[in-house]
């Protein structure tokens, strides 16, 4: 079973957000640089096809965020639910943070009434 402490789910969505808008930053940089090689070598068509394989790599992956937009602001929002639950809870029996952990990322109530 695995358990996340209050720093690792904070840390969480920031780790995915980050590799991201990484990928997406480091194709777009690519992509601006075959456009510089292209115009300057206009006659070598090696640096429009990379020019085209980098411009339609970095659109993929933007298509892919924003599809994957909806799914990550879900998954922020069940997380800042346990946050706060685990804030509210260290809050009320005055214990630090640091020593609570939880086994899920997801606030549910498993109510069997």
């Amino acid at each position: 079973m695995t358990f996340y402490s209050y720093q690792q789910l904070l840390a969480q969505t920031n780790r995915i957000l980050l590799w991201r808008y990484g990928i997406l930053v480091v194709l777009s940089l690519i992509a601006v640089i075959m456009l510089i090689l292209f115009l300057r070598h206009r006659n070598e068509g090696k640096y429009r096809d990379l020019l085209i394989i980098f411009v339609l790599s970095a659109c993929l992956v933007g298509g892919i965020q924003f599809s994957n937009y909806q799914q990550y602001q879900t998954s922020l929002s069940q997380n800042a639910q346990i946050v706060r639950f685990l804030q509210t809870v260290s809050h009320k029996k005055n214990v630090s943070l640091k020593k609570l952990k939880t086994n899920k990322t997801v606030l549910t109530d498993n109510f069997n009434g």
